[in-house]
């Protein structure tokens, strides 16, 4: 099997969107994380993800996503404030390989 090639985000990236909207959205008022309970916790599981994927690829519009294998996505988007978003979708992995 051929090693994915995978672009790193800038440094900061996790940061960035750890204070962003999915934080206050996803953690806090939808409670996707229950085992989070600060935006360090959020920046430092956002940070791991992307750095060792189980699965990551290209999207439309100069995006990326990244699979953590079991039930989580973090999308890094460099033309959003925050830079991207992290969630676990209800359809799991079906959500990841239908990104485009």
């Amino acid at each position: 099997m051929t090693p994915m090639v995978q672009r790193k985000p800038p440094v900061g990236t996790a940061q960035s969107i750890a204070n962003g909207h999915a934080f206050t959205k996803h953690v806090q008022t939808q409670r996707e994380f229950p085992e989070i309970s600060s935006v360090g916790d959020f920046a430092t599981l956002i940070e791991t993800i992307i750095n060792s994927p189980a699965e990551h690829k290209v999207l439309s519009n100069g995006r990326e996503a990244f699979w953590d294998g079991k039930d989580t996505v973090v999308i890094y988007n460099p033309k959003a404030g925050d830079k991207g978003t992290c969630f676990r979708p209800t359809a799991g992995k079906r959500y990841f390989d239908n990104l485009a």
